[in-house]
C-alpha cells in the first residue's frame, strides 16, 4: 500500500543517513546541516506559539484511562514526529537497537545532543508483550548541571519518564515526551562545564569563534520586553573607564642615537625620568591611583559593615538548615501523596491480589492443621476455613475477571 511504501522509505533514509552517523559519537556534519533546520525557531516551519515552561504535554493532560500505546507506536510517533525527525538519528544499523539521538540548539546558542532509549520489557501473565516501559533520556557528550539532570546526565526531573506505571498513565507519545524534555532544555538551557565530545565542542566553538546562530524571535523567554530588561540591567552596571590610548610611536625616542637608549636600558633613574615626562603614561599613572583609591575606599566600606554582613550570614545559615528539615520532612509525605493520588496499575494490582490470595490460602491451611491437632472444635474449624476458603476464591475470582478485561 502508498501508507507501507512511505513507512518504508522513510526508513530507508533513516538507515542510509545513519551511516555516517557513527556508533556512540555525535558527528559533526549531522550537527552543522541540522542546526539552522530544527525546531524553526524564527522560521517558517515553527507554528506553535511559545509556552511557559511548564506548559509541557504532561502537565496539560489529565490521566487518561485510554488503552496504553504500544512500543511500535511509541518508536513511530518519535521518530515521525515533524519537529523531531529531521535531528534525530538512529545511533546503529542494528534491528533490535532502539536507541536515538536529538540534536537540538539551546536560547544561549548551545548544540546539544539527547539520547533517548526505547528498553524492552519481559512478557508476564499481567502484561503485553508490546508493552512499552519508560525511555531513558540522556544528555550526551556533555558535562552540566540542570535541575531535570543528575550527575550522570540522565534526565529525571520530567515526571511522567521516572517510573513504568508513571509512563503509562500518562498515555503520553514518546513523540511528545522528547519534544517536552527538549522544549524545557532549549528555554532553560543547562549550565556546561564541560564538552566530552570532540565533534559537539568544536560545533559550539564555531558559535563563540563568531558563526551567526538562528532567530530566536519565537522564544517567550528572550521576548524583546526581557531582552530590553537585561539590557537596562547591564548598563546600569557598566562603569566605563577612560583608559588611555596606547601611541603608534615616540617622538622622544626617534631623536634618540642608539647608544644612548642602551644606556637608558641601564639606569633606572634614566628611565623613570623619561616616563615621567611622557603624557601617556603620566595619565596612566594617574589612572591607576585613582582605581586603587576607589578599591580603597570600597574596602572600608566593605570592612565597616562587616559586622552586619556576618550577622545576615548567620540568619542565612539558620534558615537554610531550617529549609533542609522541612524539605525533609516534606519529601516523604511528597511521596506518599503521589503513591496515593495515582491510580495503581495493572500489574500492581494484579501483584498485591495473588500475594493476597497466597496468604488466604496459607491461612485456611493452618486452620486444618489446628484441628487435626486437636486445638480448635468442629465447629470453630468450619466457621474459621470457610472464612479464609472463600477469601481466597473471592481474591482467585478477582484476578481472573481483571486479567481478562
Amino acid at each position: 500500500t502508498k501508507q507501507q511504501a512511505s513507512s518504508s522509505s522513510r526508513r530507508v533514509v533513516v538507515l542510509t543517513t545513519s551511516r555516517t552517523y557513527k556508533n556512540r559519537s555525535i558527528r559533526g556534519k549531522l550537527i552543522r546541516r541540522r542546526q539552522l533546520q530544527m525546531w524553526g525557531w524564527g522560521g517558517s516551519n515553527t507554528k506553535t506559539k511559545a509556552r511557559a515552561s511548564n506548559s509541557y504535554p504532561a502537565a496539560r493532560a489529565s490521566i487518561s484511562r485510554a488503552k496504553p500505546h504500544t512500543r511500535s507506536e511509541q518508536i513511530q510517533s518519535y521518530i515521525n514526529d515533524p519537529k523531531l525527525r529531521q535531528s534525530t538519528r538512529k545511533i546503529s544499523n542494528d534491528p533490535n537497537d532502539t536507541t536515538f539521538d536529538t540534536v537540538f540548539l539551546t536560547k544561549d546558542h548551545a548544540t546539544l545532543c539527547l539520547r533517548v532509549f526505547v528498553p524492552r520489557t519481559v512478557n508476564t501473565n499481567a502484561v503485553s508483550v508490546d508493552f512499552c516501559p519508560a525511555p531513558i533520556m540522556t544528555l550526551i557528550g556533555v558535562r552540566a548541571a540542570h535541575p531535570w539532570l543528575d550527575n550522570r546526565m540522565r534526565v529525571t526531573g520530567f515526571q511522567p519518564i521516572l517510573t513504568d506505571d508513571r509512563w503509562n498513565q500518562s498515555n503520553l507519545l514518546l513523540g511528545q515526551a522528547v519534544c517536552s524534555v527538549v522544549e524545557h532544555l532549549q528555554l532553560h538551557p543547562p549550565t556546561i562545564t564541560e564538552f566530552t565530545d570532540e565533534d559537539l565542542a568544536s560545533q559550539n566553538n564555531a558559535f563563540l569563534n563568531g558563526a551567526q546562530p538562528p532567530s530566536y524571535t519565537s522564544v517567550a523567554s528572550v521576548s524583546s520586553a526581557h531582552a530590553r530588561t537585561r539590557t537596562e540591567e547591564s548598563e546600569e552596571y557598566h562603569i566605563p573607564f577612560a583608559f588611555p590610548t596606547v601611541p603608534d610611536s615616540f617622538k622622544e625616542l626617534e631623536s634618540m642615537t642608539g647608544e644612548e637608549m642602551r644606556a637608558m636600558i641601564f639606569d633606572d633613574a634614566a628611565i623613570v625620568n623619561f616616563f615621567a615626562s611622557n603624557e601617556k603614561y603620566s595619565t596612566h599613572t594617574d589612572l591607576q591611583k585613582q582605581i586603587e583609591e576607589n578599591n580603597l575606599m570600597s574596602a572600608e566600606k566593605t570592612l565597616a559593615r562587616k559586622d552586619d554582613i556576618l550577622a545576615l550570614n548567620a540568619e542565612v545559615s539558620l534558615l537554610q538548615e531550617k529549609l533542609k528539615g522541612k524539605i525533609a520532612e516534606y519529601e516523604p509525605l511528597e511521596r506518599r501523596y503521589a503513591e496515593l493520588s495515582d491510580p495503581p496499575c495493572k500489574k500492581s494490582i494484579l501483584k498485591k491480589l495473588n500475594q493476597a490470595r497466597r496468604e488466604a490460602s496459607v491461612e485456611s491451611d493452618n486452620v486444618s492443621e489446628k484441628l487435626i491437632s486437636g486445638d480448635v472444635t468442629v465447629d470453630e474449624y468450619v466457621k474459621d476455613f470457610m472464612e479464609k476458603r472463600t477469601l481466597y476464591h473471592d481474591r482467585a475470582a478477582k484476578m481472573e475477571r481483571l486479567q481478562h478485561s
